[in-house]
């Protein structure tokens, strides 16, 4: 029996868009997930269930924690001009997997973290500058007008504060039970059913005030957009496996994830209070939370292929997965309900607005590992993979109030690289395994989804005269830059 204490996984945001972040096992961490073809031990329940047919009888896992540092970057992100940024230091979270006899038939049995992490970013703008004039009249009843905003001239200035703030968490667990056969000596089949745990939140806070300093009439705007929801969901995972003296093969099928339960909440508050622009429509206030909504989330399905060859004391593996699009979905399905407090023209429903939708991309991640035994003992590794974004970027429907689901599940839309270099130490009884992963990733053309500058001091246009409102960019791009660091260090006893 082993047991290996290992911390091995990358995390930059939440990754909500990414299948590849957490690699799993001490060689697979190492060898950056390239193990489809040839894994030999307990993670195999994760990479190709067909490997367990070669995983000794009662064996055990364990990965505990380890600690990285995660940021992000985006450049001019709140257009402050100043960098929107976020860095957490983190911790992998705990993987369990092994074997056990059941009737003389083995069988692998394994939970583990595929995803986890959080984020958060807050900037705030202040200035004093003539905002609202800008020879502007509004009508008043009986046909007559008067300058927006009180002002009786030009040049009077207005003291403003604009601020935002974004959080997210998410966390992902998954609990299978694995069974692996030979075929013959060379070919072996397995299976993995699992039951997936999800639970995801992200809140968006936006203000903007504006007081002037001669009549001291204010102005304010407000977003605040918050979404939580947890899901259980089932999937399986099939797998082949052929394994010759010098190369070794294995293709695996994940199935599309079938929700079984699910529940969520969604809010929004907003208000647009003395807006000049909109001020023959009246104020606007909006106000509304659901709890114990329905809530699903999808899992694609995905093709996964590996070689692994044997040269002298050199291995090397190539893995490649393919994930298939997700078509749009409801995962958190709002009640119809107004949520326009007092006076108002026209009405707003909360299906619009608080309805939450989903959608994936398809996309294929590739990963290389090279492991070079030096001796007896010592065996180095390196490995690199990408860990590509499914974000699918859906279109605004501009006849709906304040409707942009792209940024309810999420904001990592760039594409992950990971390196990791490592190396192992094996004794009679024991292996140690040590390693350094660094994840990063680069987006010259990433949209920001938040703003704190008024849109007539040069920020996004937008019906609303202080900041533009998450879901109203069109196109606004910026450059955005993400990293990971992590120390990776794992110990495996083996008892006899």
């Amino acid at each position: 029996m082993g047991v290996c204490v290992l911390g091995l996984t990358s995390v930059v945001s939440a990754q909500e868009y990414h299948y590849w972040t957490n690699q799993f096992g001490t060689r697979s961490a190492l060898m950056g997930g390239a193990m489809v073809a040839g894994v030999r031990d307990t993670s195999a329940t994760y990479y190709n269930p067909a490997g367990l047919a070669y995983v000794p009888d009662l064996t055990l896992s364990i990965n505990a924690d380890a600690y990285q540092v995660r940021s992000i970057s985006i450049e001019d992100g709140a257009e402050t001009g100043r960098p929107l940024e976020s860095s957490q230091p983190g911790s992998v979270p705990l993987l369990l997997s092994g074997t056990v006899l059941f009737n003389d038939v083995k069988l692998g049995y394994s939970v583990l973290a595929r995803q986890s992490g959080g984020s958060q970013m807050s900037e705030r703008l202040q200035f004093s500058q003539d905002l609202l004039y800008g020879g502007r009249t509004v009508d008043m009843p009986g046909g007559n007008s008067q300058p927006a905003f009180g002002e009786q001239s030009s040049g009077q200035l207005e003291d403003y504060r604009g601020q935002m703030s974004y959080s997210s968490n998410l966390s992902e667990y998954w609990a299978g039970l694995s069974y692996g056969t030979l075929l013959s000596d060379r070919w072996s089949v397995g299976a993995t059913a699992y039951a997936a745990y999800r639970s995801q939140s992200s809140l968006i806070a936006q203000t903007a005030r504006a007081a002037n300093q001669v009549t001291h009439v204010a102005a304010t705007q407000a977003y605040n957009r918050a979404v939580e929801f947890q899901n259980l969901r089932a999937l399986l995972k099939l797998g082949v496996a052929a394994d010759w003296e010098w190369i070794k093969a294995g293709l695996t099928l994940t199935t599309p994830s079938v929700s079984l339960s699910g529940s969520g909440s969604s809010s929004l508050v907003f208000s647009d209070i003395n807006n000049p622009i909109q001020a023959n429509n009246g104020d606007q206030l909006l106000d509304g939370r659901q709890d114990n909504l329905d809530a699903e989330y999808e899992n694609p399905m995905s093709v996964a292929f590996g070689l692994e060859f044997l040269l002298g004391q050199t291995r090397l593996a190539l893995a490649a997965e393919w994930f298939d699009k997700v078509d749009p979905y409801t995962v958190v399905d709002a009640r119809s309900e107004n949520l326009v407090l007092g006076n108002a023209n026209t009405p707003v429903d909360a299906d619009e607005v608080l309805e939450v939708r989903d959608r994936a991309r398809s996309v294929t991640n590739f990963a290389i590992g090279i492991e070079q035994r030096v001796s007896n003992r010592y065996t180095l590794y390196v490995s690199a993979r990408t860990d590509k974004s499914a974000f699918d970027r859906a279109p605004n429907d501009p006849s709906l109030f304040l409707n942009n689901n792209n940024y309810d599940m999420g904001i990592t839309t760039w594409d992950n690289n990971n390196i990791t270099v490592g190396f192992s130490r094996t004794s009679e009884k024991s292996l140690l395994s040590v390693g350094l992963s660094y994840t990063f990733a680069n987006e010259s053309d990433y949209q920001r989804f938040s703003s704190v500058r008024p849109f007539n001091q040069g920020g996004s246009s937008s019906s609303f005269f202080l900041v533009p409102t998450p879901g109203e960019f069109g196109g606004d791009e910026t450059d955005v830059s993400a990293s990971t660091v992590s120390f990776l260090i794992g110990w495996t006893y083996f008892v006899k």
